[in-house]
């Protein structure tokens, strides 16, 4: 069984730098913490799927 992975732009709200994280195609919506992969800073994730097949991702600074 191969996984499908949705990839996300949005903003870093530490750098406001544009940048891509990848989303389990298959999976609900959740929270979870992650790096910004260009400032190393933590975000905390907020995603919802989009009812188009998309989804729809916040980032707010994580301390």
């Amino acid at each position: 069984m191969s996984s499908k992975f949705a990839t996300v732009s949005l903003q870093c709200p530490w750098c406001l730098e544009a940048v891509e994280i990848f989303i389990d195609a298959d999976a609900e919506a959740g929270q979870w913490m992650e790096d910004c992969p260009v400032c190393c800073h933590p975000m905390n994730l907020e995603a919802q799927p989009d009812g188009s097949g998309g989804w729809q991702v916040t980032a707010e600074r994580a301390h």
